[in-house]
């Protein structure tokens, strides 16, 4: 009986705890790749990992330098992660998904 209440309450804490739909996730990236946004990093980045955990299987469609592989790419580059506008504004550091919409004109939630 403990098990199946404490399983109802596991079920009901998961389901009220809202995560973005995966298809509002995949219009931010493919918003990001419209509007020629690039995040530039590296592989040992931790901020960088965060941030490609941030988009699950929706990273794949977000534009990524990888700094290590490209140097030539990131001259401008001082800080992982950068996000990088069409314009040649860097944004530079690790942003939830929210700001990171805002700062790029991007729509979400």
């Amino acid at each position: 009986m403990i098990q199946k209440i404490g399983l109802a309450i596991v079920t009901t804490l998961t389901l009220s705890c809202k995560a973005p739909a995966s298809s509002e996730i995949q219009s931010l990236a493919e918003c990001l790749r419209d509007n020629q946004v690039t995040m530039y990093g590296t592989s040992w980045c931790g901020a960088c990992e965060y941030q490609k955990e941030l988009f699950g299987g929706s990273w794949e469609t977000v534009p990524y330098v990888d700094c290590e592989q490209q140097p030539e790419k990131c001259s401008r580059i001082e800080a992982y992660p950068s996000w990088v506008l069409k314009d040649g504004t860097v944004l530079r550091g690790s942003r939830n998904l929210e700001r990171l919409a805002r700062e790029t004109g991007c729509e979400y939630r």
